[in-house]
């Protein structure tokens, strides 16, 4: 199959933590050498991106809406600009703070009552993340009856897409989520 650059970004943004490969490079290095079942299970999670048909603009991949650049083989970035950067930030500034602090107040709620970074251990259980799914949709159903005057509902649904998150930046989660949508369909 073939593979887009883009495709090969968004694999080691998702797995470099789990792959323990340390830089781009380095993963474009090791990807070709692996076995092809592992190859196809770095990129069977990668969502799928529909392209943006606009007319073309100056500096941006309309493709992922992000501004293009060009990796270089020290993993420096160059711009459209010309400026460079060690790495692509992310825009982190983006995202609204009202959501970070709901979700930070759920994860501190679950830490009190289960301990710090307990959900982890239940990452690569399949009962624990079916259970994870049925807290999504719980909580979105009485979301949908009540809001989030009781319970913040919202935040419970963006916990429990946290976790699923996650556990796919994990091989034996990846694993686990396939065998789950597998079986879904």
């Amino acid at each position: 199959m073939a593979r887009s650059e883009n495709d090969y970004i968004r694999a080691y943004e998702l797995y470099k933590r789990s792959a323990g490969i340390h830089s781009y490079h380095e993963f474009r290095k090791w990807i070709p050498t692996a076995p092809p079942e592992t190859q196809d299970l770095f990129f069977l999670g990668l969502p799928q991106v529909e392209p943006i048909v606009l007319e073309e603009e100056a500096g941006f991949d309309l493709a992922f809406k992000t501004p293009k650049i060009e990796i270089l083989d020290d993993d420096r970035v160059t711009f459209s600009s010309g400026a460079t950067s060690s790495q692509q930030e992310l825009r982190h500034d983006l995202v609204p703070i009202c959501a970070v602090r709901r979700l930070a107040q759920r994860y501190t709620m679950g830490a009190a009552k289960h301990g710090d970074y307990n959900y982890r251990t239940g990452l690569g259980d399949e009962a624990f993340v079916r259970d994870r799914m049925n807290h999504i949709t719980e909580h979105w159903q009485k979301f949908l009856l009540y809001g989030s005057a009781v319970d913040d509902n919202l935040a419970a649904v963006m916990w429990g897409i946290s976790i699923l998150m996650e556990m796919e930046t994990t091989i034996e989660g990846h694993q686990l989520l396939a065998k789950i949508r597998s079986e879904a369909r």
